[in-house]
């Protein structure tokens, strides 16, 4: 039955993402006013030689303007609330594809894969769809994989990697783009999807295998995405608690098409709120499926209650997810709790 509900749930949220990510920022005249109009100029200071094909500069230039519109003081908050974001969900989505389990679908084998969807069909597409498989094909189940505990852990050094690369892969190159705010900068953090991949690989080329476990280098990633989001999600709120007008601004996005008049900064906002929302509403969404009885699911549903609007949905999923990985490597817990007594 909980199958059948993620089979309706998360394509209806894809679907609903194209709808207000894609489809607003063309039938609002946006995409095609930058694309024909803007970006047309020669001297646009986004229309820079990428490449040596000037079609091919002209569609970055509407990649880079869009990014450079989020920059404005009127979205940036939201912006940096939303890089934050990112980072446990690629986290997940890096881990799952490490874990040795012949049954996982091809969007969780493959992160990179899902990484790049992610970054040129939007997050509000692409995760719903994640979760999805996720769940219909069963491992994002908790329960044990009976008589396979290879299924379930990730080793130490894939855990390592995957650490390393979150922090070289996909955190270095947010933090400069969002601090250097240069066309290139912000190119060059679009394809963080594949920075990810390779620093894992260099990881495991230099420092080899390990066939420990690796739930101690989960833990402290987890745990780090947890303070960052609910640091910059409480910085963010608390100061504007008083004015509710500038959250709402902030926060709550239209369902109506933004006027073709309004500046670059409106569109650019209304999208990735809505980018935003729908990824990680499907994220949330997915973590009740962790739970493997009535007790954990009425545990996931007052802990997303009270997180999410507490903390953030950055750290709401970073500690169910954590949780998750607390059952899946309850050998490894047990042991360090004996070791500690």
């Amino acid at each position: 039955m909980t199958k059948i509900l993620a089979l309706i749930i998360f394509p209806a949220l894809s679907a609903l993402g194209i709808n207000f990510v894609l489809y607003h920022a063309l039938a609002s005249g946006f995409a095609n006013k930058v694309f024909f109009e803007e970006c047309a100029k020669i001297d646009n200071p986004y229309r820079l030689p990428y490449t040596d094909f000037p079609i091919v500069n002209q569609g970055l230039c509407v990649l880079i303007s869009l990014f450079h519109s989020t920059f404005d003081p009127s979205v940036y908050p939201f912006m940096i609330w939303f890089m934050a974001t990112t980072a446990p969900i690629v986290a997940f989505i890096a881990l799952e594809a490490r874990r040795q389990n012949r049954k996982a679908p091809f969007m969780v084998k493959n992160s990179t894969i899902t990484g790049l969807l992610m970054q040129t069909l939007s997050f509000a597409f692409t995760l719903p769809l994640y979760w999805m498989f996720s769940v219909t094909s069963g491992v994002i189940s908790t329960r044990p994989s009976a008589g396979d505990n290879s299924t379930r852990t990730v080793s130490k050094s894939y855990a390592q990697a995957v650490f390393f690369a979150i922090l070289l892969g996909l955190v270095v190159p947010t933090v400069c783009m969002l601090n250097f705010q240069t066309p290139y900068a912000t190119l060059a953090w679009q394809p963080f999807p594949a920075y990810v991949a390779i620093v894992q690989s260099l990881y495991l080329t230099i420092a080899g295998s390990s066939s420990g476990s690796g739930y101690a280098w989960i833990r402290a990633l987890y745990v780090s995405c947890f303070i960052a989001n609910a640091y910059v999600h409480v910085s963010l709120i608390l100061p504007q608690i008083n004015d509710l007008q500038t959250l709402q601004n902030l926060f709550v996005p239209t369902e109506a098409l933004i006027d073709i008049a309004k500046p670059g900064p409106a569109h650019a906002l209304h999208m990735i709120q809505w980018d935003a929302y729908i990824g990680l509403g499907s994220s949330i969404l997915a973590t009740f499926w962790f739970a493997k009885s009535v007790g954990q699911f009425i545990g996931l549903l007052l802990w997303t209650s009270v997180a999410v609007p507490a903390l953030g949905p950055g750290a709401a999923f970073s500690a169910a997810a954590l949780w998750r990985e607390s059952s899946l490597h309850s050998g490894s817990v047990r042991n360090n709790r004996k070791g500690r007594h």
